[in-house]
């Protein structure tokens, strides 16, 4: 346990803290820290010229990178409702250049380090060609916005369950 602490503690408190820092942004926008599904560690990346999917661990990937085949990977951002079988992609994000490569090559304070992921973050809708946002933008708010199920059943931000 203590090689595992010693080899994977601070990559694996970066990953919970900025996991906390959006679990923080969707709080505030509905009032409660909704419940964590799949494995926060995970996350989906989506190939911006192809549309193929990966998944990835996020603390060794901060998007946008270069993918196996050439194309800018960033990551898909995805929602469940408990009635659907399979989540749909809500938008798209990525981090600055200088944040991403900054937070790659991070060694300080993890508090530091969120704080620095979170001044970078940009979204974009799933349309072709659609602009990158800051995070805090107006245009965020929208983009960032997913509808309830039809049902009516909320729609939560959902992990990858395995890679």
């Amino acid at each position: 346990m203590r090689q595992f602490i010693n080899k994977f503690g601070v990559p694996l408190a970066v990953v919970i803290i900025v996991l906390a820092a959006i679990l923080a942004i969707f709080s505030r926008k509905s009032g409660t820290i909704p419940a964590i599904v799949g494995d926060p560690s995970l996350a989906w990346y989506i190939d911006e010229s192809t549309g193929e999917e990966s998944v990835l661990v996020f603390r060794d990937n901060i998007p946008p990178f270069k993918g196996a085949g050439g194309g800018t990977l960033v990551m898909a951002c995805k929602f469940q409702a408990d009635c659907e079988k399979e989540p749909i992609t809500g938008y798209l994000l990525k981090y600055t250049e200088d944040v991403r490569q900054r937070g790659a090559a991070f060694t300080g304070d993890n508090d530091q380090l969120t704080e620095l992921l979170s001044t970078g973050r940009l979204v974009r809708s799933l349309e072709p060609g659609s602009p990158w946002v800051s995070i805090y933008s107006s245009r965020a708010e929208e983009i960032t916005s997913v509808p309830a199920h039809s049902s009516g059943q909320p729609r939560r931000w959902v992990y990858p369950k395995q890679r």
